[in-house]
């Protein structure tokens, strides 16, 4: 593995790293792939051999996705729903359904992102 490769694309900053683990990329080398699987991490990076398997996001990413869903949920309800003459079930099976959509798209990127934050501030080695 040459070193020089990987040191031209270690990360400068934390937007740097934090924007590459939300596009599922490597944050340390921004070459390799992040997950293998929807939310489960690589063993280790294609690119720069990170181990990424016992870094740990917890529930903060589920806390992120809930929160912007919920979010956009209360826009949407004001803006289309509130005064809409459509039975209440269908309202609430609607906006379920867009929160469950936003909620399953982001989760990848905001766990990324976290993992990122995790690994930026060396805070693997704290994780039990």
């Amino acid at each position: 593995m040459s070193h020089s490769k990987f040191k031209d694309n270690f990360p400068n900053t934390l937007w740097s790293a934090l924007s590459r683990g939300a596009l599922l990329k490597c944050p340390r080398c921004s070459q390799g792939r992040l997950f293998q699987s929807y939310l489960k991490p690589v063993h280790n990076c294609s690119n720069c051999d990170k181990k990424w398997d016992t870094v740990r996001a917890d529930l903060a990413p589920a806390w992120a996705s809930m929160t912007l869903s919920a979010h956009v949920i209360v826009v949407v309800y004001h803006f289309f729903f509130f005064d809409a003459p459509i039975a209440n079930w269908i309202t609430t099976s609607a906006l379920i359904a867009i929160a469950a959509l936003i909620s399953l798209l982001s989760l990848p990127s905001f766990k990324g992102l976290f993992m990122a934050l995790v690994w930026w501030n060396r805070m693997e080695a704290q994780q039990g």
